[in-house]
């Protein structure tokens, strides 16, 4: 006489067709928590909670700004010219060329002001911007090459989630930005928010092609198992 459990254990035997369909509702109702999977590649995350220095540093990030900050590189054969300070935008939570403040000691004390005022427009305009530029000791090797080929804008986003920076799309909406203005220069992207993003998109990518992968590898060798 056999025993309640094991009875229960042949019910799958005895009713295949009704075992395969609870399988199946179990499955669609547990992929509809899957639907909902969300890759965060925040380094915070890995940080215990509560933790004294995550509080520490959360604490700095609120009175100094984030670090999070993406630089975005141009590259032409003069970086100087008329023709390429004009595509660099001079916005705000931007460093660049265009935007970079240098201080000054006078007979007033300090004063602060912008390194490049006006726009350069003629070549003895750039010409006297590159030796300003030059003399500075903040520009020269910060914010553009001591050959004058290659300058850097430092894009500076405001504290907010890494699910946040995803769903606004900055990413996708700053190289939107620089491909709406075209011209000879060369350009580069990098920086933390620009590392997490495409970490992010490569992890979704490998899962998305790995464990339908898996499944049928699985399913294979089941059937070739059990042929059946």
């Amino acid at each position: 006489m056999s025993s309640p459990a094991r009875g229960v254990w042949n019910l799958p035997q005895r009713f295949p067709r009704a075992a395969l369909l609870l399988v199946a509702a179990i499955t669609v109702g547990l992929g509809v928590y899957a639907a909902r999977f969300r890759v965060d590649s925040a380094i915070d995350q890995l940080l215990p909670e509560h933790d004294a220095d995550g509080a520490y540093y959360a604490g700095v990030r609120q009175a100094f700004g984030s670090e999070e900050i993406n630089v975005i590189a141009l590259f032409a054969d003069d970086v100087f010219a008329p023709e390429t300070l004009a595509r660099l935008p001079g916005v705000q939570e931007v460093t660049s060329l265009t935007t970079l403040q240098s201080v000054s000691v006078g007979d007033a004390g300090l004063s602060r002001e912008r390194l490049m005022p006006p726009l350069p427009l003629t070549a003895a305009q750039a010409d006297a911007f590159r030796s300003q530029v030059r003399a500075d000791r903040i520009a020269e090797r910060l914010i553009v090459s001591p050959d004058g080929r290659a300058t850097g804008l430092w894009v500076r986003f405001q504290p907010m989630t890494d699910d946040a920076f995803l769903a606004l799309g900055l990413e996708d909406r700053l190289r939107a930005a620089i491909a709406a203005t075209p011209g000879r220069e060369a350009v580069a992207i990098t920086g933390l928010p620009t590392i997490k993003v495409q970490a992010a998109r490569k992890m979704l990518q490998d899962l998305m092609l790995f464990v339908p992968l898996a499944l049928l590898l699985v399913t294979a060798m089941v059937v070739w198992a059990f042929r059946t």
